[in-house]
């Protein structure tokens, strides 16, 4: 039978290949990836959301090997600045969802942009690019900029930068061409043949006719800036999802500190525990849960000498600096008026708390939530026993698998288990889930101080890190019983997911409806995922709502080639 130490060792190389396997594809296959962005329409008042569907037009070879899990979108100004950001998750056809407007964002135009966190290790300019305007109501030079009677703007300026599109290659149609407010609305669709087809799909938007532009396209910036192999991988392939990357290196002398462990707690109310030990590069990289919205972090790192380390962490969201076209903000008397029209619609559902946006439960809810290291061999809670002088001794008369020694007055713990090599390395001693390695300091804090304590008296592998068993220490308020935190360590906050909520449309069918609750939508619907086979007409339906004039069906989506594949029809609310 192998020992327990080969088997140990084998799955830890295993968990290597894996990554560099993978990475053999970068030298096999043009690497960068592709992205492209529609957006439902192309101005929002601020607070509104964006809704987004993005394209995955990688090669292949990259799509099949579910290169990058996590798609990166921002609203940023000409200047790079990112105003808003969030991360959804990314597979082979693509992603979608929505991020919000800031309510403080002034009025003017901006860029929402996309991109993976493999892109980064090319130029900017190959990211996905699409314009869009927000109109601040709270902001009082917006009511002069739209102001009709001012009439210097004559138009919209936007440039779509070499992008291709097919008009009017996706047929549609309404049952008919004038609608009531809050009837029902059927939408045909036929697909083209298989030389026009959209591989990743389609998607449906219905808005005002004056709200749509030639930016609804989006933009293709690629042309616009040098696009050279990068010499060195940066940043690495999010191949199972959310990832905390960065670097050891030591102080004023800017090299790798090699061999480093490196320690990451997740703390709040889903803890966690992830190590990691750098190789001669010094970089670290963790995968993460499926976690959503900002959760607070602990890092710390354990260095092999004496010389002092800094622990630098990648910034998650890109902040290389290109030149983005300027993009002069004027409206024509059109868009003006629907400005006026998106930034009232928008104030009146806020008003009466009407909301197409319902929490879904099951995508950011957490179910039992168990520990990375299962059901532990040992769990003692303090309040079940006597109180003791000290917490050596509490470990001492309680818990002898977890024995203590000295050495030059320094304390450690040796575990003992069913695994024969288990004395070879040390355990993973925590805190309220944050690693401790002064086992002096954690034995001066009173016994009362502590609510639970678990022991795993085996082996344990936690990333690439070997440990002699697990003591895991709850604290009663859970503030880690104020010990003193080491050198090279610090708190910080890190965005996972962005949370969503479920995207609805009034359905008045089959219901009293109560008309004194006004239905404005400035988007009267949004489908990010529409599949259909060539030649096949499908049908979708959605009701009108209580603004009146003419809309637009448009749908979109992008052939094999990339050539963006368009179609659109017209009816009228009255």
């Amino acid at each position: 039978m192998m020992p327990n130490r080969v088997i140990l060792f084998t799955r830890i190389l295993m968990t290597h290949w894996l990554l560099f396997s993978s990475l053999l594809i970068f030298a096999q296959v043009p690497a960068n990836e592709k992205i492209h962005i529609f957006t439902d329409r192309s101005m929002y008042a601020a607070g509104e959301k964006i809704l987004f569907r993005a394209y995955n037009l990688s090669n292949p070879e990259l799509k099949e090997a579910c290169w990058s899990k996590i798609l990166y979108v921002e609203i940023v100004d000409e200047d790079n600045n990112s105003l808003a950001n969030g991360k959804f998750s990314l597979n082979q056809w693509g992603s979608y969802g929505y991020i919000t407007v800031p309510l403080t964002l002034p009025t003017g135009n901006y860029y929402l942009r996309a991109y993976t966190k493999w892109m980064r290790n090319y130029s900017p300019y190959g990211y996905s690019y699409s314009i869009i305007t927000i109109i601040n109501p709270h902001i009082e030079e917006t009511y002069d900029i739209i102001n009709p009677a001012v009439t210097e703007d004559t138009a919209s300026i936007f440039n779509n930068c070499g992008i291709n599109v097919t008009k009017n290659i996706l047929k549609c149609s309404t049952g008919q061409k004038k609608y009531d407010k809050r009837t029902k609305v059927v939408l045909n669709i036929e697909i083209p043949d298989k030389t026009w087809i959209s591989p990743e799909g389609y998607c449906i938007s219905v808005i005002k006719s004056e709200a749509i532009n030639s930016n609804i396209y989006g933009l293709d910036l690629s042309s616009s800036g040098e696009h050279e192999t990068p010499s060195e991988i940066k940043f690495y392939p999010e191949l199972k999802g959310l990832s905390i990357s960065g670097s050891i290196v030591k102080k004023n002398l800017n090299i790798p500190s090699a061999y480093s462990e490196v320690h990451l707690s997740a703390l709040g109310d889903i803890p966690d525990y992830f190590g990691y030990l750098t190789q001669t590069q010094g970089k670290f990289i963790f995968a993460l849960p499926e976690w959503y919205g900002t959760r607070n972090f602990f890092i710390e790192t354990i260095t092999k000498d004496e010389d002092p380390v800094e622990i630098l962490i990648d910034n998650d969201f890109s902040t290389e600096i290109i030149n983005l076209p300027g993009i002069p903000f004027m409206l024509s008397a059109e868009e003006k008026n629907i400005a006026r029209e998106i930034m009232f619609n928008m104030q009146l559902e806020k008003a009466y708390g009407q909301s197409r946006y319902q929490t879904d439960d099951s995508s950011m809810s957490y179910t039992k939530y168990s520990y990375f290291y299962g059901d532990p061999t040992i769990t003692i809670k303090t309040s079940d026993y006597i109180k003791l002088p000290t917490l050596e001794e509490f470990f001492r008369e309680l818990i002898p698998s977890a024995s203590i020694i000295k050495r030059r007055d320094l304390s450690y713990f040796v575990m003992e288990g069913n695994n024969s090599d288990i004395s070879f390395y040390k355990p993973l001693i925590l805190l309220d889930f944050v690693p401790v390695f002064n086992v002096n300091n954690l034995l001066k804090i009173p016994p009362e101080y502590i609510r639970q304590i678990e022991v795993i008296n085996s082996t344990y592998i936690r990333g690439n890190m070997c440990f002699g068993g697990i003591i895991s220490i709850f604290s009663q308020k859970g503030d880690i019983a104020g010990i003193d935190l080491p050198e090279n360590s610090y708190f910080f906050d890190f965005k996972t997911y962005e949370p969503q909520d479920d995207l609805t449309f009034p359905d008045y069918s089959g219901v009293p409806v109560n008309e004194r609750i006004p239905d404005f939508r400035n988007t009267m619907y949004w489908n990010p995922v529409v599949q259909g086979s060539p030649r096949e007409i499908i049908s979708y339906d959605f009701f009108t709502s209580d603004n009146t004039g003419e809309y637009i069906v448009i749908i979109r989506g992008i052939s094999d080639k990339g050539t963006i594949l368009e179609g659109h029809c017209n009816f009228i609310v009255e």
